[in-house]
């Protein structure tokens, strides 16, 4: 399989190296944090440090958002938070996702159906600012319906 193939290539690659390098050695700083994070995940999954199961993987999530809830500084919540993303980065490469991608996605549904809100609130001569959120939520389940 193409994992096979990956976990072989890395322990190729790794006999190769010295000492003093390891597994996530060379990995570009300059990346976007979201794949700076799968390709960590990539690695380590390649060298076998990686849950056995879908399952695992989901309840960590839960469990890191539970210490994200229970967090009672600023600072310490976002140290979890970093861990819930890390997580559910982790949960897009079981599922073959590329985080980054996935994220643009969303980014990019995001901004169409907020114009069209504000669309929609113009041509119905309404202040989109004046709205409740309670009518806001609505206009964006009327939107979501009417771009799918």
């Amino acid at each position: 399989s193409a994992k096979e193939i990956e976990a072989r290539w890395q322990k190729i690659k790794g006999s190769e190296k010295s000492d003093s390098d390891n597994i996530m050695s060379g990995l570009p700083k300059t990346l976007p944090a979201l794949s700076y994070a799968q390709l960590i995940q990539e690695r380590a999954a390649a060298v076998g440090f990686d849950w056995d199961a879908l399952s695992d993987v989901i309840e960590k999530i839960y469990e890191e958002f539970d210490e994200f809830q229970s967090a009672t500084t600023q600072k310490k919540k976002e140290s979890e938070f970093g861990d819930l993303l890390f997580s559910l980065v982790n949960l897009g490469r079981w599922l073959g996702f590329d985080a980054e991608a996935a994220l643009r996605s969303a980014d990019m549904r995001f901004l169409e159906r907020f114009s069209v809100m504000e669309r929609i609130s113009r041509e119905r001569d309404i202040s989109f600012e004046g709205l409740s959120l309670n009518e806001k939520e609505s206009l964006w389940q009327e939107v979501k319906q009417l771009l799918e």
